[in-house]
């Protein structure tokens, strides 16, 4: 497509801010790395009807209330990841206090509670995970 469209990807913008591996107790597993970019002015957002069906714009901040008041749903990467650029002031100040930092993988262990209540994920560093 790129080759198609004559296109150049504009790889010297993105900042490498996560690497997240699925738990290891599910079967469906994944390995990602995420990185965020400034959006290029007068950019748009179109939904592709398939994956995609529906494009809200939203504060890091924003999404996250969202999500707590049941309008929208997160995955547990997107939420951590949304934390990383809560406080910023802007798209700049975001990406920089993100860029360079060191990146560890977050593997979450899923462990069930006590008296078999649902699952919860542990993220490294907390008390449990191994």
């Amino acid at each position: 497509m790129l080759r198609a469209e004559r296109l150049r990807l504009a790889t010297d913008q993105l900042v490498y801010i996560a690497h997240w591996v699925t738990p290891e107790e599910r079967p469906l597993r994944f390995d990602t790395r995420f990185f965020a970019a400034p959006m290029p002015f007068g950019q748009v957002a179109v939904a592709d009807d398939r994956e995609i069906i529906d494009v809200r714009w939203f504060s890091p901040a924003g999404a996250l209330a969202a999500r707590e008041r049941g309008e929208i749903s997160l995955r547990l990467p997107t939420m951590r990841n949304l934390k990383l650029f809560e406080e910023a002031a802007s798209t700049v100040d975001a990406l920089g206090r993100l860029d360079g930092r060191q990146i560890e993988v977050i593997r979450p262990r899923l462990v069930a509670g006590p008296d078999g209540t649902p699952e919860r994920a542990l993220l490294p560093g907390d008390p449990g995970y191994f």
